[in-house]
């Protein structure tokens, strides 16, 4: 046997956080150059023009609706006068995603600026409308009869529901 190597348990951990921090910087890194090799590709010599977001946003693999992206161009605009323009310089771009978009090392619990819907789920954290784009093949063709008696259900317990709320 060879020599045995002690460490405390807040010498293990404190390894495992940084570990789990570096895991996060490169995958961070990564997302940033597939963000600004979208944006490279796109932009014209100035900027990108702020009707052009949606498909950025869309050929970086996120799928916001336009009313996600004017608020963040909100948030992120707030005090500048870049604001009215109607180019944006990649720096600005980059932070729009991350905003939408947090990375999970951020630790941001409820994402306002993400809301799931029936049309655009999100499931696990992760949008389902990109299933439905690219055509994944977990989906499948929904029978409409199954579908209409879900309908059919839910709207019958939300009158049922109303109904009774209102006898009271």
């Amino acid at each position: 046997l060879g020599p045995v190597l002690e460490i405390t348990k807040q010498d293990f951990f404190q390894e495992a956080k940084t570990l789990i921090a570096q895991h996060y910087e490169k995958i961070n890194e990564n997302k940033v150059q597939v963000y600004e090799t979208m944006f490279a590709k796109r932009e014209d010599w100035q900027g990108l023009e702020r009707s052009e977001l949606l498909k950025y946003f869309n050929d970086c693999g996120h799928f916001p609706v336009q009313q996600q992206i004017d608020q963040v161009w909100d948030l992120v605009h707030r005090q500048d006068h870049e604001k009215y323009s109607q180019l944006i310089k990649k720096s600005n771009a980059i932070e729009m995603l991350f905003t939408l978009y947090p990375p999970q090392g951020a630790h941001v619990q409820n994402n306002m600026q993400l809301r799931s819907s029936w049309l655009r789920p999100i499931v696990d954290g992760e949008e389902g409308y990109k299933y439905i784009v690219t055509g994944h093949p977990i989906l499948k063709r929904a029978n409409i009869r199954i579908v209409g008696k879900l309908v059919c259900r839910s709207i019958r317990e939300r009158k049922m529901r109303q109904h009774y709320l209102s006898e009271k």
